[in-house]
């Protein structure tokens, strides 16, 4: 079977965790990627969701210019409604293949989770029948190593350690599909399995904060889109859980074409912010109340970035977190929230 320079290129793309490309192919000209490797102080972390295969514009080298250590897809990392898992991989290419993307991924370690329209569908959850094999693609789309416990389980979600033993961030990416019910007042979100898992990693001590990231937004009460509010008992079990972390908890979610930052206290002395970050490509008119808001509602394209302050005159101690949104489309800081690590 004969393949094309662009086919060759992007399926070697798939193995960028092992291979230099340009050795191993040579003359393609995919140039050489390799999976980079998770610093071990975490200063900086790039972020984002919703991002149209179609819409492939100058973004990704104004993203890489930020010089993140990291790249964080917070789902929708591409729009393939109704696809079967094959042709869905065909719409990852077109990001792999895509020059800005392979530069940032060349610098900068890639981590994430998925959403509605790179799962199956809009608003889709539990009855995806090609889920198996979706999760299979997505996972060859973000590097997961081959064998990560990620490509044995039912569902994507994740909890990785970033840093040394002395100075870790704990992030902590949900599944917001694979068991998702349809919405409703007793619906569950995340299926048993994952309750459980989550419950252990919220309590896991050591970490000096936990981020936590889930592809719909957490601390809203508005339900005209699919956010925890549709599924009040589980927003309400899954708030009460947040607050028993020993370590400050930080919430990032996507999925709403906009950006905003939500506060709300989850228990006496406990407060967590989100940040909600939107629209890598495209965006929404929709405004809607959120009595949690801190920060006006910004209805234009966005991606994060997430700047940790360590004071590492001794042994590193967490001093500041900052949140900034930028345009992906000019570079131009949209807002900056300093985000308050106490926790009583």
């Amino acid at each position: 079977m004969r393949i094309s320079r662009r086919q060759a290129c992007v399926s070697t793309l798939y193995a960028y965790s092992s291979l230099l490309l340009a050795s191993a192919l040579p003359g393609l000209g995919c140039g050489v990627v390799k999976k980079v490797v998770e610093p071990d102080l975490l200063t900086s972390l790039a972020f984002g969701s919703c991002n149209k295969q179609e819409m492939l514009t100058k973004h990704w080298p104004i993203i890489k210019n930020k010089n993140a250590q990291g790249w964080l897809w917070m789902g929708d990392a591409i729009y393939a409604d109704g696809l079967y898992p094959n042709f869905r991989e065909k719409e990852y290419q077109k990001v792999l293949a895509d020059e800005g993307y392979q530069a940032l991924i060349s610098s900068s370690f890639v981590m994430g989770t998925w959403d509605d329209h790179d799962y199956a569908a809009n608003d889709s959850g539990r009855e995806y029948a090609e889920k198996v094999d979706t999760q299979k693609v997505f996972l060859d789309f973000i590097g997961e190593d081959k064998d990560s416990p990620r490509r044995l389980q039912k569902g994507i979600y994740t909890s990785k350690l970033m840093g040394k033993e002395a100075n870790q961030i704990q992030f902590i990416l949900l599944d917001m599909r694979y068991f998702k019910e349809a919405s409703g007042p007793s619906a569950d979100p995340l299926g048993k399995d994952q309750w459980g898992w989550l419950e252990n990693e919220i309590k896991r001590s050591g970490p000096a904060m936990k981020v936590v990231v889930s592809s719909i937004q957490v601390l809203t009460d508005f339900t005209g889109k699919d956010t925890w509010a549709c599924y009040p008992e589980a927003q309400t079990r899954f708030l009460n859980l947040l607050s028993t972390s020993p370590v400050p908890v930080t919430l990032l979610s996507g999925d709403r074409h906009l950006t905003e930052t939500s506060r709300r206290e989850v228990a006496s002395g406990r407060i967590i912010h989100e940040v909600t970050s939107s629209g890598i490509t495209h965006t929404t008119d929709m405004k809607n109340g959120n009595p949690f808001r801190v920060q006006v509602q910004i209805n234009e394209t966005n991606f994060g970035v997430l700047n940790f302050g360590w004071d590492s005159s001794a042994k590193p101690i967490l001093q500041s977190l900052k949140s900034s949104v930028f345009s992906p489309q000019t570079g131009t800081l949209l807002r900056d929230f300093d985000i308050p690590l106490s926790w009583t």
